[in-house]
């Protein structure tokens, strides 16, 4: 039977592979140096519980993943029921967006004798909106540029529609989707540089301060509690002076 370190170091090197993440990358997601990751997937020393918490969140796995074998195959179990889940998500809410729209669409006409078919346009955008909080389950920066995409030209498209009638140059509002998506481009692709990882030593000097912080913290309520102790105990023995006087 496999050693629990071992079958730790395994299942963090099969996560951050599928993950496609360098030890660097995870380094700088945990605020750790890459040598820890390193020294963690060659079995010499073990995370502790609060980062192997933090390790589970980035991968999206339950903890107990980590400590058991196939934590890969329990991870793409996982992967696929938030997938599942998500797609009904945004397809209830498209459905209801739609819902609306063809609720106003059709009283239009009853009303006022006039449909507003345009109000199918502008549920476009409002759906791309819908699906943006949904980045999490797809790639974080492609999802959210084609999402935000859908939703800048459908905008465009539907104010278009909505008032061409005012002026021929009307067409002329989707130049200005032109720097937009250019921008949206760059924010997309061009990744920023990361974060240099801290090293344990910087780790270990910064929890001692914390250490020494909650040390003095007690040091002071130790002292207010003994200063209250000696006041009810200055209080009752003055009281008694006071009865033994009186007696």
């Amino acid at each position: 039977m496999k050693d629990i370190k071992q079958i730790i170091a395994d299942n963090l090197i099969n996560l951050r592979k599928k993950h496609n993440l360098t030890q660097n990358d995870l380094a700088a997601k945990l605020n750790y140096s890459d040598n820890a990751i390193s020294r963690w997937e060659h079995a010499e020393v073990t995370p502790s519980i609060e980062t192997l918490e933090q390790i589970a969140i980035i991968y999206n796995v339950p903890l107990r993943a980590l400590i058991e074998d196939n934590a890969v195959k329990q991870s793409d179990i996982s992967d696929k029921q938030k997938l599942i889940n998500s797609l009904a998500k945004i397809l209830i809410a498209a459905s209801a967006v739609w819902l609306i729209a063809t609720v106003i669409f059709v009283a239009t006409q009853l009303l006022m004798g006039k449909a507003i078919w345009q109000v199918y346009v502008w549920s476009l955008p409002i759906i791309s909106l819908v699906m943006l909080p949904f980045h999490k389950y797809w790639g974080r920066h492609i999802y959210k540029f084609t999402v935000i995409t859908i939703f800048l030209w459908t905008l465009l498209a539907s104010i278009f529609v909505t008032l061409f009638h005012l002026t021929p140059w009307m067409w002329m509002i989707f130049i200005l989707g032109i720097p937009i998506e250019v921008g949206l481009a760059i924010w997309a692709f061009v990744k920023p540089k990361p974060k240099a990882p801290v090293s344990e030593e910087k780790l270990k000097k910064k929890a001692k301060r914390k250490e020494r912080k909650v040390l003095r913290k007690q040091e002071k309520r130790a002292r207010k509690l003994e200063k209250k102790q000696l006041k009810s105990n200055k209080t009752s023995t003055d009281s008694n002076d006071t009865k033994n006087k009186k007696d």
